[in-house]
C-alpha cells in the first residue's frame, strides 16, 4: 500500500460523508440558513485545531492531504461552490467581499401570524380602555383611531407604525448538539466550529417573556463559568405560568 493509497482512503470518507448530505447543503447555503450539521466533512479543519470526536475524524491531518484534497476531482470543487456560496449569500448585500458589512434583516411582519397578533392586541386595548373602570379616565381614541376598523385598515396602520425596541434575541439558539436547528451547545460552543463561543442574547432558545437585560447577564455569568472551569448552578427548569389557552384566549 502506498501513501497515495492511504490518502485515497482518507478522502474517500469525506466524500461518502458529503454524497448524503450535498443538496441539503447547497440549499442551506444558498438560503443562508444553516439547519443541519455538515460542518466537519464540507469545510474540514486542520486535525489537532478541535477536540470533538468530528473535528478529529474529518481533520485535514497535514499539508499533503490539505493539497490532495483541493485537487481531487470531486472535493476540490465543492469545496470551491460552497465557498463561492458563503461569500456571496445575499447577507453580504450581493458583494463578493467577505469584509463588507453585512445586511442585518429582522424580517419583523413577515409572517401572517405577525399580522393578526397585531390586531388582536389593538382591538384587545379597545376592549380594556371601554371598561366602565376606565371611564373616568380613558379620552378619546389617538391611535389609530376609531374610523380604523377593518383588518385591511388595522394593517395599513401596523405597516406604518409599528416599530422595533431593539431587544433582538434568539438568532443562534443553544440546544443539543444533535440538533439541527441548534447553533451552539449547552456550553455555548458554536457546534461544528472549534474555540468558538457565543454569550449574549442571541443563544437564547426561546423568547423570553421579559426585558433581556437580566438573561442576558445571566448567559455571560453561565459562559464564564464554563471558560474558567468552575463548577454550574444546580440546574433548574423553571417555568413561567403561562395560560393554557393562551393562544386563542384573552380572558
Amino acid at each position: 500500500m502506498t501513501e497515495d493509497d492511504g490518502l485515497d482512503d482518507e478522502l474517500e470518507m469525506f466524500i461518502e460523508a458529503q454524497d448524503t448530505v450535498w443538496s441539503d447543503v447547497l440549499r442551506e447555503l444558498e438560503q443562508g440558513q444553516k439547519t443541519s450539521h455538515w460542518m466537519w466533512f464540507v469545510f474540514p479543519q486542520l486535525r489537532g485545531l478541535g477536540r470533538s470526536p468530528m473535528a478529529q475524524l474529518y481533520g485535514i491531518a497535514d499539508l499533503a492531504e490539505a493539497r490532495a484534497y483541493l485537487a481531487h476531482p470531486v472535493l476540490g470543487p465543492r469545496l470551491r461552490d460552497a465557498t463561492d456560496l458563503t461569500l456571496t449569500h445575499a447577507i453580504f448585500c450581493g458583494h463578493d467581499d467577505p469584509a463588507a458589512a453585512p445586511a442585518i434583516r429582522f424580517n419583523y411582519m413577515s409572517h401572517a401570524r405577525d399580522w393578526e397578533e397585531f390586531r388582536t392586541c389593538i382591538r384587545l386595548t379597545r376592549e380594556i380602555f371601554a371598561q366602565p373602570a376606565f371611564e373616568p379616565f380613558a379620552g378619546a381614541e389617538i391611535q389609530p383611531g376609531p374610523g380604523v376598523q377593518g383588518d385591511a385598515d388595522l394593517d395599513a396602520f401596523i405597516a406604518e407604525h409599528a416599530e422595533s425596541a431593539f431587544h433582538p434575541c434568539g438568532t443562534c439558539r443553544m440546544g443539543r448538539a444533535d440538533d439541527a436547528g441548534a447553533v451552539v451547545d449547552p456550553e455555548g460552543r458554536v457546534i461544528g466550529v472549534e474555540r468558538l463561543r457565543v454569550a449574549d442574547s442571541s443563544i437564547f432558545p426561546r423568547i423570553t417573556n421579559g426585558n433581556l437585560n437580566a438573561p442576558s447577564i445571566m448567559v455571560g455569568e453561565k459562559i464564564a463559568d464554563h471558560l474558567l472551569g468552575r463548577d454550574p448552578l444546580p440546574r433548574a427548569n423553571d417555568r413561567p405560568w403561562l395560560h393554557p389557552r393562551w393562544q386563542d384566549a384573552q380572558r
